[in-house]
């Protein structure tokens, strides 16, 4: 019976939405051209799948979930609405909302050759195995990372005066508790820089460590560090 009324319910807003007349443009429930996605379904479901996969997961919720968004695509392919019925799971709900109105612009609907706004329903599937699984990370995200390696880094003098510049590839493993081991430097470029990227690596705090189904891993990790004049 509850799901009776939600459908009732869900089925008087969307015919609500798709009578109005927002700056005398009326949301359009079908098209001549239905809107697209960059790349087609494959592309669409390929974006869904990674965004919502660097959600975190509550422990408390230990299965799959999945629901439906209702979207209004703008005649510029823009996302401007997007709403769903479902209280399964709020939090991963308005996680799914926000991801879903950051994505890239559609290819929008047309009638008669010409583009029109139109609500459309989007499938979200939260995969509770995938979402378990991440990659180790340094404290703070990559954009830490990088500041960290920039405050320490110091350009060898050897390399200055013999103007040497390029990147430098190091491999390092992040263990089960976030210290890092067994680092090498796979691409260098010599002069005391190869030296000097170890020596930073060895003054990192300890990461978050990678996560495979629940459990931490060993995680390999390729950095490229550079040195520019």
């Amino acid at each position: 019976m509850k799901k009776l009324i939600s459908y009732i319910i869900i089925s008087c807003f969307v015919l609500f939405l798709s009578n109005q007349v927002y700056g005398q443009s009326k949301i359009h429930m079908t098209a001549d051209k239905m809107p697209m996605f960059h790349g087609g379904a494959d592309s669409l479901d390929k974006y869904m799948s990674e965004q919502l996969s660097r959600v975190k997961m509550s422990d408390s919720l230990h299965e799959n979930l999945s629901f439906t968004v209702y979207i209004t695509i703008e005649k510029d392919g823009r996302i401007s609405k997007a709403i769903s019925f479902d209280s399964t799971g709020a939090v991963y709900e308005e996680e799914a909302i926000r991801i879903i109105k950051n994505m890239p612009n559609w290819i929008p609907a047309e009638i008669d050759n010409e583009p029109v706004r139109i609500m459309i329903s989007l499938p979200v599937h939260y995969n509770y195995l995938t979402l378990q699984n991440s990659d180790a990370e340094f404290p703070g995200g990559e954009e830490a990372l990088m500041k960290f390696i920039k405050d320490n880094l110091n350009y060898p003098p050897k390399a200055k005066r013999n103007n040497i510049q390029g990147r430098i590839f190091v491999n390092f493993i992040i263990e089960t508790d976030g210290s890092i081991i067994d680092v090498q430097v796979l691409r260098g470029i010599g002069y005391g820089c190869d030296e000097e990227a170890l020596r930073v690596i060895s003054l990192m705090p300890n990461w978050k460590p990678g996560i495979q189904n629940g459990n931490q891993i060993r995680f390999s990790y390729n950095l490229p560090i550079l040195f520019k004049l």
